[in-house]
């Protein structure tokens, strides 16, 4: 299965390494310069300091050099600036960008209601973010030890839990990864495994150490720190996919340890009170009206659906929930607005949900006409932001229009793409093994003269092991799902015989000595096993295929793009000073 380099320019799929390759053909057409030369027809007079034309937009030199440092961060970027293959690569992106900006807009896609609720979105952030800025909003003082330790108490965030991850692209998908877990095999072996986490696939889905800060779901954070250790915990839908999570130990770390981390908290908290009250004034200076009826019959289906969105009766999602003047706000609106948020809210009675409506309401509706009429959306830093949104909705946009939403494939294909990557969907050897894992050669050798005397491996690992306290309360049970993972030990595992115990290895965390339980051998998963991920890889695939051949065909049906070849070489011959 072909995988691709990261490229910044272009929009990127759940895989870090299925990155759209669409630039790679550009920059290679951009090395000839006499392939872009014949394409432009745009021959207006420009500046200097312009590399490129397309249509109305001047691509200049600073905006050359900046793409060029974002890739090509660290101390080879001066040099980086002054080659013609890069510059010349990198060139041919931002034209890229330049061209699907400009075909989105054709598409009028900047009229499309996606687009238009992302650049509302940040819109909205950037009018707040102003009235921050301008003391219009005013946040409390800064948090003294005494604040910071009180929180620190009452939400009990010394507790820390080792969680680990595997992340699917559908429900299906983790349903199958449940039932492996249910017929016993090791959570880490099946993250390696099949985990769509580039992150954290490769060490087993090791998130690390989390306390409750580290979760803004509060759903989520309920579901970690409520869970018995050692249970499956999903499938959890998240905005990457589907989550299936595992508790394997908790420790304690004092105040002391996280004080900083719990001051930048309660800061956030009190610009976040400050926030709402200025919401809420919103609210109550304009005398939005709420229908308590509708309110009630809200919190009721809130609370049947639990932690997913809830079902409304026939006719309730046109209900009026709130009015402000000739403004009605319908509950689909608010249950809109709270999906867009992505940012769940414990929602306990009635006036709870009257606020947080009020100030769903308010966020909505009244702030982007209040900092309107104060002026602030002609702001230069919102207008550039805003700006910037647009560009990256429409791109994204236009991606999944020309690409993603066509894609459609039979049983048949999907079966021979199957039959093209078998090797891609096998299930590889399993061998289960006792283990106890030290600092030292010495505590090895000693617990090999334990075994010898007719010591308890089981005990000696419960006893003694490194390992994580999940794998000491099984006794040092393992399983090695792909034994050549595992370094020395997974080696040895495999030359072993079952029964025999080998030892002391030395590993990178120490030295281990084991038995070998069980071998069960890999075997090639079958069409049905293996039919979710083949789906998922068979439509990345296509996805970065179709958008390559899009935008090859947006760059061969356009004539208004050029590379104005005096001012590049001017660039290349300059010897930028070094970046800032």
């Amino acid at each position: 299965m072909r995988r691709f380099r990261r490229i910044f320019l272009y929009p990127y799929t759940k895989h870090e390494t299925r990155r759209w390759s669409a630039g790679n053909l550009l920059a290679t057409c951009a090395i000839i310069s006499a392939g872009f030369l014949g394409c432009g027809t745009t021959g207006r007079e420009v500046g200097p300091d312009v590399v490129a034309v397309v249509g109305d937009v001047d691509i200049t030199s600073d905006r050359l050099a900046q793409a060029i440092d974002r890739m090509h961060s660290g101390p080879g970027r001066r040099d980086a600036r002054r080659s013609e293959t890069i510059a010349r690569r990198v060139l041919g992106q931002l034209i890229d960008i330049e061209l699907m900006v400009q075909a989105a807009e054709e598409r009028n896609l900047s009229q499309d209601p996606k687009v238009q609720g992302r650049v509302q979105q940040r819109q909205r952030e950037l009018l707040l973010e102003e009235l921050f800025h301008r003391g219009i909003v005013k946040p409390g003082s800064g948090v003294t030890t005494e604040e910071a330790r009180r929180y620190f108490e009452e939400h009990h965030i010394g507790e820390h839990r080792r969680v680990r991850r595997i992340l699917l692209a559908t429900p299906q998908a983790a349903s199958q990864v449940i039932i492996r877990l249910r017929g016993g095999e090791a959570f880490s072996a099946l993250a390696q495994e099949l985990s769509e986490d580039p992150e954290t696939s490769a060490i087993g889905g090791d998130l690390g150490w989390l306390s409750r800060l580290s979760f803004r779901n509060y759903v989520l954070r309920r579901q970690v720190f409520a869970a018995e250790l050692g249970k499956t915990i999903g499938p959890v839908q998240e905005p990457d996919g589907y989550s299936v999570l595992n508790v394997e130990a908790v420790r304690h770390e004092p105040f002391t340890a996280m004080e900083q981390q719990v001051r930048a908290v309660v800061e956030e908290e009190k610009h976040s009170l400050a926030t709402f009250q200025y919401l809420e004034s919103l609210a109550a200076d304009a005398d939005v009206e709420t229908d308590e009826a509708a309110l009630a019959l809200l919190l009721g289906r809130l609370r049947e659906a639990g932690a997913q969105a809830p079902e409304l009766g026939r006719g309730e999602a046109g209900i009026v929930l709130l009015k402000h003047g000739a403004q009605s706000w319908l509950i689909s609106d608010f249950l809109e607005a709270v999906s867009a948020r992505q940012d769940p809210v414990e929602i306990i009675d009635v006036e709870g949900l009257r606020r947080y409506a009020r100030r769903l309401f308010a966020y909505y509706a009244l702030l982007p006409r209040q900092a309107t009429d104060m002026g602030l959306a002609d702001t230069e830093r919102v207008q550039l932001g805003v700006r910037k949104t647009r560009r990256e909705a429409l791109l994204e946009r236009l991606r999944e229009v020309e690409v993603t939403e066509l894609i459609e494939f039979t049983d048949e294909e999907l079966r021979q793409y199957y039959e093209r990557n078998r090797d891609t969907y096998v299930r590889s050897d399993k061998i289960s093994i006792l283990e106890v894992l030290v600092d030292d050669s010495e505590q090895a050798e000693d617990l090999i003269q334990q075994l010898e005397a007719g010591g308890d491996l089981e005990q000696l690992a419960r006893r003694y092991s490194m390992r994580s306290s999940r794998v000491r309360r099984a006794g040092g049970r393992m399983q090695l799902m792909r034994p050549d993972k595992y370094g020395r030990v997974g080696f040895e595992a495999s030359e072993a015989d079952v029964g025999e115990i080998v030892g002391p290895v030395k590993t990178s965390q120490g030295f281990s000595v084991f038995k070998v339980l069980k071998k069960i051998p890999g075997y090639q998963e079958s069409f049905e096993e293996a039919r979710f991920r083949a789906q998922w890889h068979l439509k990345q695939d296509r996805a970065v295929e179709d958008f390559d051949r899009f935008v090859g065909r947006l760059r061969e049906s356009t004539g208004v793009f050029r590379i104005v070849e005096p001012n590049l070489e001017a660039f290349l011959q300059a010897g930028p000073a070094d970046p800032t």
